[in-house]
């Protein structure tokens, strides 16, 4: 994608993860067909590209489920109109989990790009937007060269209304990565906006207040001033369910209307007309300007860009869900270690491999987030709760299998 100069480039962020948490497990073909696919579709026709990050769980659903998306989506990026990046096979918080299972959902995650999409990543977004310090260590062992995180994160820079668009990023073992800036506040004013609760009118003059400052460059050594604003892809489900709320609506619900599609219709011709944007993508954007980024490298905090850590840890049975995760991930590290010694005197283990390969995939969706989150429908609890499980009694049987 060619770049030209500009006030302030513009980068539209969705993360694509299907099992949401207030959601019925049964009705997740309603984020795609009431969320998804409107989605595409009116950025489709306002010809704005856009980057999308899918779990590894979401995309082998689409390609389950909905081939013909599918298909449409590898277009686009051919096309050059999605950009796509990595999102974690079953969108964990990073920092809650140990440091070998970042590395797992990672990695299993871009296997499913690869598979599903045709696509190896170089960049990802982070489930819960929740930083990590292992990640700039785990991105370079996995090829991965970029992460999109909020700028609020970055103390330096959390009240700063004109920011670089792009940083580096301090990591454990001397590590740091390139990581791109989202702007939480303007992101949740628009979500605000396509609920119904704050008016058009606030979220045009957050946006022309950013231009207008940004026309005062920063310094020859920084990127030029980057908008980029992360929603979820299922937005206009979700804010169509909380703005029809008063009429009885509810999660799961099929809705005879959209009511969020013509306010992002309206929020998206502003953007596609405003002669101060210039939209663009992560890599193009990061392929223009790494050569001004500077040296100096800044430390995000240890934090998710949406609650506190104990949001995931405490209450209404998350410790429960935590327990059943832990016991099973106990017993897959002692299968590891006894097919390891049983690997070294000569014995047969391949039964017993595939088994604990099954295990460790339970426990990566056992780790889901959303399962504990927020508002979780019972059905993500149980979800949770069943692959840690499953996690366990596979683990197990993976022991059974050397006798």
């Amino acid at each position: 994608m060619k770049i030209k100069l500009c006030q302030v480039y513009f980068i539209h962020t969705f993360n694509v993860n299907l099992q949401f948490a207030e959601m019925p497990v049964d009705k997740t073909f309603l984020l795609v067909e009431q969320g998804l696919i409107p989605l595409f579709d009116l950025l489709q026709k306002y010809k704005q590209p856009a980057n999308f990050f899918f779990t590894g769980y979401s995309s082998l659903y689409l390609q389950q489920k909905y081939p013909e998306l599918v298909r449409e989506v590898q277009k686009k990026i051919g096309e050059g109109l999605i950009e796509l990046g990595t999102y974690t096979y079953a969108h964990p918080v990073l920092s809650l989990i140990p440091y070998e299972d970042v590395e797992r959902q990672i990695r299993k995650g871009m296997e499913c790009d690869e598979k599903v999409w045709g696509i190896k990543c170089q960049g990802m977004l982070l489930p819960e937007v929740a930083w990590d310090v292992c990640l700039p260590k785990v991105m370079a062992e996995l090829g991965l060269e970029w992460v999109i995180i909020y700028r609020e994160l970055i103390h330096e820079l959390a009240e700063k209304r004109l920011y670089p668009g792009m940083v580096k990023v301090k990591g454990i073992a001397d590590t740091q990565t390139k990581a791109v800036l989202a702007n939480r506040k303007i992101g949740k004013l628009l979500l605000e906006y396509l609920t119904g609760v704050a008016p058009w009118e606030k979220v045009r003059e957050e946006i022309e207040r950013f231009i207008e400052e940004a026309s005062n460059a920063l310094g020859p050594d920084e990127p030029p001033p980057l908008l980029c604003i992360k929603q979820d892809a299922e937005v206009l489900y979700a804010a169509s369910v909380e703005s029809s709320k008063g009429q009885g609506t509810c999660w799961g619900d099929r809705l005879t209307s959209l009511e969020a599609l013509p306010r992002f219709a309206r929020y998206l011709e502003f953007i596609t007309s405003h002669p101060g944007i210039q939209v663009t993508t992560a890599k193009s954007y990061i392929d223009s300007f790494s050569g001004v980024i500077g040296e100096k490298a800044f430390y995000a905090e240890n934090a998710s860009g949406h609650a506190g850590f104990d949001v995931w840890l405490k209450g209404e049975g998350r410790e429960r869900l935590n327990v059943l995760t832990e016991d099973a991930r106990s017993w897959i590290i002692t299968a590891s270690l006894i097919i390891r010694a049983e690997q070294g005197k000569g014995a047969d283990v391949r039964s017993a491999l595939e088994l604990l390969e099954g295990a460790w995939e339970q426990l990566l969706l056992a780790e889901n987030s959303d399962g504990r989150a927020f508002i979780p429908h019972p059905s993500r609890k149980l979800f949770v709760a069943t692959a840690a499980f499953k996690a366990m009694k596979l683990a197990q049987a993976a022991i059974q299998a050397l006798k």
